[in-house]
């Protein structure tokens, strides 16, 4: 079983609930006082509506976090093959003409080409399809 989630919507369906919860107790707890607060007599009621999605994405943000670091930890195989595959891609675009491909939904694959970036290095002299001369 995978520890880590491989894709931004299953973080974002993991991560959404906790933040929605969050957001609710803090809503109980303070909505009296967001309620009859100077920026909400001033804006209207929808000033509240920032506020209420604002613990989802700090869920998120947290989520996607660690979500990197169990990557690291528990994605090792994997995340080496998927780095292989990406160095391959880039020497093969480099000596064709063809294009690297890049899924961004796969938190796998950004976790790889962040490591990959370490090894390809850009240049400030550029061929016609994008290569180094």
């Amino acid at each position: 079983m995978k520890v880590f989630a491989r894709e931004r919507a299953r973080l974002f369906s993991i991560t959404a609930p906790f933040g929605a919860v969050t957001g609710a107790v803090l809503f109980f707890a303070f909505g009296n006082q967001l309620i009859a607060s100077r920026p909400v007599k001033f804006y209207g009621r929808w000033f509240l509506f920032p506020l209420g999605i604002l613990p989802i994405v700090v869920a998120y943000a947290i989520g996607y976090l660690v979500n990197r670091l169990l990557i690291r930890a528990y994605g090792g195989d994997e995340l080496r093959a998927v780095c292989g595959r990406i160095l391959r891609s880039l020497v093969d675009a480099c000596l064709s003409t063809g294009a690297v491909r890049y899924d961004p939904a796969d938190l796998l694959e950004e976790e790889a080409w962040a490591i990959v970036k370490k090894y390809w290095k850009e240049s400030r002299h550029y061929g016609k399809d994008g290569c180094t001369d």
